[in-house]
């Protein structure tokens, strides 16, 4: 299974989703009371809850694009050294295990 945010905000979202659930609890409170200030204030607070959340999975996505290329570039480098006879059996297990790790 692939996280949805970085491992370091793990927490984060599962606070900012706690959060999200706890707004709209107090959303259906407000519309019960018939108090459309409350209700926009919740609502405010569940808009940048969402923000926050939206930045997060942009910061996994921007990573997990990085290390896309990042990978295609260390296996251009192995073709690379093959073509020329090297044995690049080492840079492989290197970058295999380093991925493995993030």
């Amino acid at each position: 299974m692939t996280l949805s945010v970085l491992k370091k905000d793990v927490q984060k979202k599962q606070i900012l989703d706690e959060f999200l659930q706890h707004c709209e609890k107090k959303q259906v409170e407000a519309i019960q009371k018939n108090d459309p200030f409350l209700l926009c204030t919740w609502i405010k607070e569940a808009r940048l809850a969402r923000r926050e959340l939206i930045a997060l999975y942009r910061e996994k996505e921007k990573y997990d694009n990085q290390l896309e290329q990042d990978r295609k570039s260390i296996l251009g480098i192995v073709e690379h050294l093959r073509s020329r006879g090297i044995n690049a059996s080492a840079v492989e297990r290197v970058h295999c295990i380093a991925n493995y790790y993030n």
